[in-house]
């Protein structure tokens, strides 16, 4: 139980690096916005404001949850399995920026879809 408690710890930082992508659509409806979105609100700016933050915030995350010989094996896959979903705002972002003077009815598709593969991935 403490192992699977850890795994789900683990994926907490996916989140985080997800929220923004979905940020449109979570803060829509009341109760996902005031359960999900406003208490997460300052952590995901701090890992979101500088050019490498979520660079260092995923190297750190590898580094210290899967590379940890001191944690469970379960609680370390899944933590590697997280760092590398972190990495995929590096794709996102890309495709995005390639869309940047598209309509916003294009950009909302391509942030809901990218928020769609967390999620699914989570």
């Amino acid at each position: 139980l403490r192992a699977r408690l850890q795994g789900l710890a683990c994926l907490l930082p996916a989140l985080l690096f997800a929220l923004p992508y979905g940020a449109p659509f979570i803060v829509r409806w009341t109760f996902l916005r005031e359960a999900l979105w406003r208490p997460l609100l300052p952590v995901v700016r701090f890992i979101h404001t500088g050019r490498l933050s979520k660079y260092f915030a995923t190297a750190a995350f590898y580094a210290l949850v899967a590379k940890n010989t001191s944690l469970h094996p379960f609680a370390r896959s899944v933590g590697a399995q997280a760092a590398g979903l972190m990495m995929m705002h590096i794709p996102a972002n890309f495709v995005l920026q390639s869309l940047r003077g598209a309509p916003d009815a294009l950009i909302d598709l391509a942030l809901g879809s990218i928020f769609a593969y967390f999620v699914y991935s989570l």
